[in-house]
């Protein structure tokens, strides 16, 4: 619309002109201001969420470190039960992650003063020295239910028989509460006699307990062992790094070889 035609034009006509400049700036402008709001709402959302997703990560790294720190000692006592017990993790370890002990006694030694009463897993006392007259397998092992000790404890319980023929008592000792060695004879049908020694005070008689580590980190558990006792009461064989698998193979072997077997 030029000027000329404005001059032309009526007040009425000139100022429904003006009305409609302005009715379509105001609704730009309104317009524009909506669209701004929209935007600054659907930015103020997006970083809320961010900030939320990051606060969100942030308590899942904490939790997974609480985690990590409250569980590295269960984790390290069940990885050492099915290690292979002559496993290092590098050249510096003076203690073996399978819990190679260091026995204080020897084969030949006699074991009066390393006899014991403890608990059973039907909570019945048990004395060593009250077995003389027959072999004795005694094994020391970390934990009941765990992977290595399972293996080590079902090999015993299939070849039952042959520590049968051997004429030996197999008793197995962990630190364990007798109410834990209870369910674990029961859950594999184990059939020999199991320990507890909760206060490894036995344990530490036979230098089966004793500093252990893992990935540099070293705490105090049972350290897999077996002594072999003769019917005199003496130590015949002392084997401390035998391997869950292997074990039968090489107890068994020693009893065979028993002055009188």
């Amino acid at each position: 619309m030029d000027l000329l035609f404005l001059r032309r034009a009526s007040v009425g006509a000139r100022l429904a002109v003006l009305s409609c400049v302005l009715v379509a700036l105001l609704f730009a402008t309104f317009t524009w201001a909506l669209t701004r709001s929209a935007g600054v709402q659907v930015r103020d959302q997006m970083l809320k969420r961010v900030a939320e997703k990051d606060r969100s990560i942030a308590a899942m790294i904490t939790l997974f470190d609480k985690a990590l720190s409250s569980e590295v000692d269960r984790s390290m006592s069940l990885f050492a039960s099915f290690l292979p017990a002559g496993y290092a993790l590098d050249d510096t370890q003076k203690t073996d992650i399978g819990g190679v002990a260091t026995p204080t006694i020897k084969a030949g030694d006699q074991v009066l003063n390393m006899d014991f009463t403890i608990p059973d897993q039907n909570g019945d006392p048990v004395t060593l020295s009250k077995l003389r007259g027959k072999p004795v397998v005694l094994y020391f092992y970390p934990k009941a239910n765990t992977p290595g000790c399972t293996t080590q404890a079902c090999g015993i319980r299939d070849r039952g028989d042959e520590y049968a023929k051997a004429g030996a008592k197999v008793i197995g000792v962990s630190p364990d509460e007798p109410v834990a060695i209870k369910k674990f004879d029961d859950k594999y049908g184990l059939g020999f006699t199991l320990l507890g020694d909760v206060d490894h005070a036995v344990a530490e008689k036979y230098g089966a307990w004793g500093e252990k580590s893992m990935y540099g980190k070293k705490y105090m558990g049972m350290l897999r062992s077996t002594f072999i006792i003769d019917p005199k009461g003496k130590i015949a064989r002392v084997f401390p790094k035998v391997q869950p698998k292997k074990h039968d193979k090489v107890v068994l072997k020693a009893l065979d070889e028993l002055p009188g077997a």
